[in-house]
Parts: C-alpha cells; structure tokens; sequence
C-alpha cells in the first residue's frame, strides 16, 4: 500500500510539474462493446489506435499542421467496469471554448468505436491529475498512454542546461 501511494504521489507530482496547461478540456469517452469489456492481450493496442485516429482527426479539425501538436495527457483506464480514456487537452489559442468542444463532438461522432462522452472546462488542474494517477500501482503504471501523450518542452532561459 505504501509503494502504491508513493508511486501515484511521484507520478501526480511529476505530472504537475511537467503539464503545463493554461486553457483546456477534460474528455471523456467510453469504448463500444467489443472494445470496451474486452479484456485481451492486445486489447491496449486497439485502444491507442483509437484514441489516436481521435486526436490525428482533432488536430487536422483544428488547421494544425504535422509539426504543430495539441499539450495532452492521456490515460487509458482498464479496471473493474468498462474501458475507457480520459484526456486533459490544450485548446489553442485561436480557438474558443465554444468551438473546441464542437470540434471535440464531431471527432467522438464521427469515430465508431466511440458510444459516449463526457466535455468538461479544466477547472482544477492538481485534483484532475490526482484522479487521473488513482490506478498506477507498482506493477500496472501503464495507465498513462505514453504514444498519445504530448508534452510541449518550455525551455527555461535561466534553467541549467543539464536539467532541462
């Protein structure tokens, strides 16, 4: 238990360090049936590819380029109820709210192995990071989907070169 706690610990801190968000949006979806209780070997694999034919979709609904990225964190949750992801996701600067999630919608419609949705505004960065690290454990830390997560580097003009 105490490992449990202080893996989770280490990886919220480490989240809340690194992301950094201004403006965003909390996502999430359920998977269809097939995808969803599905519980096989390559099952985290189908996962990745949907959730990133959903962002590669995003972005392209959004007018970013192949060199241009959405800051996201995505988490893949495989426990006790129905697969599911959650993703905390940047909107730039030239959208508004408003048309992040019409954007967001369209995706999720358009998706068929999508069936429901959750959007909300991120309010509160620090508990949605601490719900989100609820399932790393020692031996299942693969809940974060390291392929679909995207990280922008700030570099720090007055930081020591090793560090950054």
């Amino acid at each position: 238990m105490y490992i449990q706690n202080q893996t989770q610990e280490q990886t919220s801190r480490w989240l809340q360090t690194n992301f950094n968000l201004h403006r965003g949006m909390f996502v999430t979806y359920h998977f269809t049936d097939s995808l969803g209780f599905n519980r096989g070997f390559n099952t985290r694999l189908l996962l990745e590819k949907v959730n990133k034919r959903f962002l590669r979709k995003l972005e392209k609904k959004l007018g970013l380029n192949d060199r241009t990225r959405l800051n996201r964190l995505v988490f893949i949750e495989k426990g006790k109820s129905r697969n599911h992801s959650h993703f905390i996701i940047e909107t730039p600067i030239h959208v508004s709210n408003g048309r992040m999630i019409e954007s967001i919608n369209d995706c999720i419609e358009s998706n068929n192995k999508i069936v429901s949705s959750d959007i909300q505004p991120v309010r509160e960065k620090q508990e949605l990071i601490n719900y989100l690290t609820k399932e790393i454990r020692e031996r299942n830390s693969d809940c974060i989907d390291e392929k679909n997560t995207f990280i922008k580097r700030r570099m720090n003009v007055f930081s020591n070169p090793e560090t950054v």
